[in-house]
């Protein structure tokens, strides 16, 4: 996990309704901030994905084309460059891998998601100690991120600290006020309209 983007299409209907179509993966932040994109910008991220599917095919270069052509039309798609850095790895392209990696490693450590997304993983696996730094990383990065503040409540009561777990789950509360829920097991196909959040 590099980058969490996602598009969506909207459309305003007569009396202002706004509707929100999307396809929500399996992780999803609450921050449903969203803003136009150029197409430049969307046609980086098409070229990114069909990458990612072209390479579960197992046609690496086919796969090494797409993804070089998502960087093309938007230089700052950080998880297109990612995603040919691991593919050249996989392949053993260590030098090739090296030249582009600096560039993506760097984004990653201005990356609360990134640091989060470390962090969930530890914690699956029980190393609370180990998430809890890179938690804190991700914090500073990003101050009102919910999810953030809710690992981080979970990390302090798994250690023994329960004032600051406290402390943390109002946070939590603090910043999750006003935006709508998401539970994990719901995840699928919906849409959305002004905030109110329809399945289908």
């Amino acid at each position: 996990m590099i980058r969490y983007e996602h598009s969506v299409a909207t459309v305003q209907v007569s009396g202002g309704v706004r509707y929100v179509l999307g396809f929500l993966p399996e992780f999803v932040l609450r921050d449903y901030n969203s803003a136009p994109i150029a197409d430049d910008i969307a046609l980086a991220l098409y070229y990114n994905n069909l990458g990612a599917v072209i390479k579960r095919s197992g046609r690496f270069d086919l796969a090494e084309y797409i993804y070089s052509k998502a960087p093309q039309h938007n230089p700052q798609n950080y998880s297109a460059l990612s995603n040919l850095v691991g593919l050249y790895r996989f392949q053993g392209r260590a030098k090739e891998a090296e030249m582009i990696s600096a560039r993506v490693e760097g984004y990653r450590d201005r990356n609360p998601s990134y640091h989060f997304f470390r962090a969930k993983l530890l914690l699956t696996d029980g190393k609370y100690k180990q998430a809890l730094l890179l938690l804190r990383r991700s914090v500073p990065l990003k101050q009102d991120e919910s999810d953030f503040y809710l690992a981080l409540s979970q990390t302090y009561a798994a250690l023994g600290d329960v004032a600051v777990s406290e402390r943390m789950a109002d946070k939590a509360r603090k910043y999750r006020k006003g935006m709508p829920s998401i539970e994990e097991s719901e995840m699928g196909r919906r849409f959305w309209t002004d905030g109110v959040l329809i399945k289908y």
